[in-house]
């Protein structure tokens, strides 16, 4: 496992791979796809990782206060 922080704000777990994706959709300038894809991506990955419901958790997460990551790098939500 890595020591980078992936999942900001919450604990690394075996879906850390998942976090890590979604940090660089979130920089990625939008190439990616929008910021709602990206967190949907994020969320289905951790139900892959078989934790539906920290899944839940970290995606009404990433909805109610990931806009201010996604400012951060220029996008509107």
């Amino acid at each position: 496992m890595t020591k980078k922080d992936w999942c900001t704000f919450w604990f690394e777990g075996n879906w850390w791979r998942w976090c890590r994706g979604h940090d660089y959709d979130y920089a990625d300038g939008g190439s990616r796809g929008d910021r709602k894809i990206a967190d949907i991506k994020l969320m289905a990955g951790v139900v892959i990782s078989k934790h539906p419901w920290i899944a839940m958790l970290m995606y009404t997460g990433v909805r109610l206060f990931g806009w201010t990551r996604w400012r951060k790098h220029g996008r509107s939500t």
